[in-house]
């Protein structure tokens, strides 16, 4: 039986840059660059305790990441 040897070392490298991009526009409030990470028509599921929101596009996501902003300034980490 074949052992898994994962993605090859370049496609690595850019999964784990695009993780260091979200976290990064996360820490800092980057709404831009945070849409940016995800692909044009990924769908965004998050829950919370208002119940479960669906973003599906990059306006969106935008719309959902700009309001969860606006009801938690302080979350973000500059």
């Amino acid at each position: 039986m074949a052992t898994p040897t994962g993605p090859p070392p370049e496609d690595r490298s850019a999964i784990e840059d695009l993780y260091h991009r979200y976290l990064w526009a996360l820490d800092t409030g980057d709404t831009d660059g945070y849409v940016d990470t995800f692909h044009p028509d990924a769908t965004v599921i998050e829950t919370t305790p208002e119940g479960v929101k669906h973003g599906r596009g990059h306006e969106e996501i935008r719309r959902e990441a700009n309001h969860r902003t606006s009801r938690h300034p302080d979350d973000a980490r500059y």
